[in-house]
């Protein structure tokens, strides 16, 4: 998987100057195929033990002096042009390049249609309170390390989520995000990602209520727009947590449990809503329904 990363930035139009691969106390051969590409392109392999997400981006950044920066994670892959659009794009705009992507399932026909149709850049007087609606910035960003610096860089404490904490300080302190006319990467999907797990909620909520108290510029509280944004989020949040403890309860055979997580969900989305009222009809039953449909829908990162 690593090799066609890798095989996907060595093979760049616009060539990278520097390429620093973080082995963040992997126990694969991860440092090995790093090493093995240097000797055809200016890759450099930073080790550290185990730190996680947030710490591995941080020492990418911290062991390079490039103005501009450029994220790829270890799974997903390059087109030829993406470097070359995504710095063009910058050079014109400044900000956050956040270009599009193709989902991709190895062994699939790519899709017809793009991520960017399902997660729209809103315009820039939207982008504060949107980027809390949403993520609507991807994974595989080009910015200039100013902007990087100065919203503090990547932090710890919301692992699998440390992307959007960072997107919504940057975007916070003026930062405004752009796209690309056309798809440059490809966004790899195989298997549950750490993002997939219900789990996660919680780190998503924990990045809402870190964004209510550092809302605005000076360090303030959110204006009342991003409150108004970032509450019906958490919102929608605790409601999907509340479905999956029905789920877990009605599982177990625990029917008055499942029952009373399922109406407590009843407050989320329409589809969230849908399936705690058939919780609420029949708690046994909506599980297995819901997780023969989760099985055929398993397989993706968001």
């Amino acid at each position: 998987m690593l090799d066609t990363t890798l095989s996907s930035v060595v093979g760049q139009s616009c060539a990278a100057q520097d390429i620093v691969v973080v082995d963040d106390g992997s126990s694969d051969d991860t440092a090995v195929i790093a090493e093995r590409w240097s000797s055809v392109a200016p890759i450099r392999v930073v080790h550290q033990s185990n730190q996680g997400p947030a710490a591995a981006r941080r020492a990418g950044v911290d062991a390079t002096t490039a103005p501009v920066l450029a994220f790829l994670d270890a799974d997903d892959v390059w087109l030829p042009d993406h470097l070359a659009t995504a710095v063009a794009e910058h050079q014109r705009h400044g900000g956050l390049i956040s270009p599009d992507a193709y989902t991709w399932r190895p062994g699939h026909a790519l899709p017809t249609a793009t991520r960017r149709g399902r997660f729209p850049i809103p315009p820039k007087r939207r982008q504060r309170a949107g980027i809390l609606r949403s993520n609507f910035v991807f994974s595989s960003v080009v910015v200039g390390r100013d902007d990087y610096d100065a919203a503090g860089g990547y932090r710890d404490g919301v692992t699998g989520a440390e992307d959007w904490d960072l997107w919504i300080r940057m975007i916070r302190r003026g930062t405004v995000v752009h796209g690309t006319s056309g798809a440059t990467w490809l966004y790899r999907v195989a298997g549950a990602s750490l993002t997939d797990r219900p789990e996660m909620r919680a780190t998503y909520q924990e990045v809402l209520r870190r964004a209510l108290i550092e809302g605005s510029d000076d360090g303030g509280p959110a204006d009342v727009a991003e409150r108004h944004e970032a509450e019906e989020h958490l919102g929608r949040l605790q409601a999907r947590i509340d479905l999956d403890c029905a789920y877990v309860a009605a599982r177990g055979g625990e029917a008055r449990s499942a029952r009373r997580h399922a109406r407590a969900a009843m407050s989320g989305t329409p589809r969230v809503a849908a399936e705690a009222l058939s919780v609420l009809a029949a708690p046994g039953l909506a599980a297995r329904v819901g997780d023969l449909a989760r099985g055929r829908w398993a397989g993706g990162r968001r």
